[in-house]
C-alpha cells in the first residue's frame, strides 16, 4: 500500500540512483517526471504536487539507496523504476545496477529478472519516442489565429486547453506560455506559408502528424463555432501534413 512516506522515498532512490550511475540529466529527469505522472502507484496525486516532490528530492544533501531501504513500501517496483530512470539516455553498467539492487535489500537473481522484464506495460509511453510538443504548440498557436485574431483572452484560453492535454505533460505553464509567445511572432516575422512548409520536418512521422491534426481540431472545436477561416486552414494543415 502507497504511504506518503513511500512515495516520497521511492522518488528520492530513483534521485540518487540517477546520481550515481551517470547523472541526473535533462532526459532522466523527464523520464522521472513521465514515470511519477502515470504509473498508477502515484494515482491521486495532483501534477503540481508530483513536480513538488521531484524538486524536493533534487534539493536533498546527497544520500544512499540503504537510507531508503527502510522507507520504501515496496523494494522491487523502486529497483525497476530507478533502472528505467538510470537506462533512459546513457545505461550505466549492469554492475552498478546490480550494486543499486543490493543497496535495496534484492538479491542479484531477482534484479535481474527485473532487469531483463523492461518497461512494464503502464509505462509504454516511455516507448513512444519524444513528444514535438514546440511543433504542436506551433500548430495549435496557428489555428488559434486562423480567423485572422488572437486576443489576451482566447490565448489564455488556448494555455488552458494546452496544460489539459498530455502531449504536454511535462511542460510547466510558464513554459508553455513562452514557447507560444516565441511562436506567435514567428508567425509575424515570417508568414505563415513559409512555416507550413517546415511542418512536415518538424514532425516526421505519421503519428505525430495526426496528433497535431487532432490537437488543432479539439482545439478549434472547442467553442462550439467554427468559421469558414477556421475550415480553411485545417485544410492547408491536412495539406502541409499530407494527411
Amino acid at each position: 500500500m502507497r504511504t506518503p512516506t513511500g512515495c516520497q522515498a521511492l522518488v528520492e532512490a530513483m534521485v540518487i540512483g540517477a546520481r550515481r550511475t551517470g547523472g541526473l540529466t535533462p532526459d532522466r529527469a523527464d523520464t522521472l517526471l513521465t514515470i511519477m505522472l502515470e504509473h498508477p502507484y502515484f494515482a491521486g496525486l495532483d501534477e503540481p504536487d508530483l513536480r513538488d516532490l521531484l524538486e524536493q528530492a533534487c534539493r536533498r544533501p546527497p544520500a544512499t539507496l540503504a537510507d531508503q531501504r527502510a522507507l520504501v513500501d515496496d523494494a522491487q517496483l523502486t529497483f525497476q523504476l530507478l533502472a528505467i530512470v538510470t537506462r533512459s539516455d546513457a545505461p550505466p553498467p549492469a554492475g552498478e545496477l546490480l550494486e543499486a539492487a543490493a543497496e535495496l535489500g534484492i538479491s542479484a537473481q531477482d534484479a535481474t529478472a527485473i532487469l531483463d522484464a523492461g518497461t512494464p506495460p503502464e509505462l509504454d509511453i516511455l516507448n513512444a519516442g519524444p513528444v514535438p510538443e514546440e511543433a504542436y504548440l506551433d500548430v495549435l498557436i496557428a489555428a488559434a489565429a486562423a480567423d485572422g485574431k488572437l486576443a489576451e483572452e482566447e490565448l489564455n484560453k488556448l494555455v488552458l486547453f494546452t496544460c489539459s492535454r498530455m502531449e504536454f505533460r511535462l511542460l510547466p505553464r510558464h513554459e508553455i506560455e513562452d514557447v507560444m509567445t516565441a511562436s506567435l511572432q514567428g508567425f509575424l516575422d515570417h508568414g505563415f506559408s513559409s512555416w507550413l512548409e517546415t511542418l512536415p520536418l518538424a514532425l516526421p512521422t505519421a503519428d505525430q502528424r495526426q496528433t497535431a491534426y487532432r490537437l488543432a481540431s479539439e482545439m478549434i472545436a472547442a467553442d462550439h463555432e467554427v468559421t469558414p477561416e477556421e475550415t480553411a486552414f485545417m485544410a492547408e494543415l491536412a495539406a502541409a501534413l499530407e494527411l
